[in-house]
């Protein structure tokens, strides 16, 4: 069984489990259609919770109360909240070791980090200082560290 996003002439998106044996297609339980997004992912994750009962398959819980706290503290956090620090910790003392500190200037710190930790385009390295750094440079250019 899977749950398929069958798209109408109307323009909506009905959600629908499937069950394929015996060769063809059956609709099991049509779970409703919207062209609103938040619906369909409703729809959609409610026809994964509905796929054991159909097939009679019960389901096990392990999840303990720490778990549901931790997992409630994900579901509230914005990614934007999040910040990486692990290879300013162990590549910044080395940049510091090496002396290149000593230029003074915060953009050339971020971009050697950025570029040995995450090896890319110039173009991937700006966005990922922009996303995950929080450097809101107009124009990041060559100023001549």
């Amino acid at each position: 069984m899977f749950v398929r996003k069958k798209h109408n002439r109307s323009g909506s998106v009905s959600i629908q489990i499937i069950d394929k044996s015996k060769g063809h297609y059956n609709v099991v339980k049509t779970l409703g259609s919207s062209k609103d997004p938040g619906k369909i992912d409703y729809f959609y994750r409610e026809a994964h919770k509905l796929i054991p009962d159909i097939i009679g398959q019960p389901t096990l819980n392990y999840q303990t109360t720490n778990d549901k706290n931790i997992q409630q503290y994900i579901n509230n956090t914005d990614t934007f909240q999040i910040r990486v620090v692990g290879p300013e910790l162990v590549l910044g003392r080395i940049f510091d070791q090496i002396g290149y500190n000593n230029i003074g200037k915060d953009l050339f710190r971020h971009l050697v980090i950025t570029r040995l930790v995450y090896p890319g385009s110039k173009l991937k390295t700006i966005d990922y200082l922009r996303r995950y750094q929080e450097l809101r440079c107009k124009k990041m250019r060559y100023t001549g560290f």
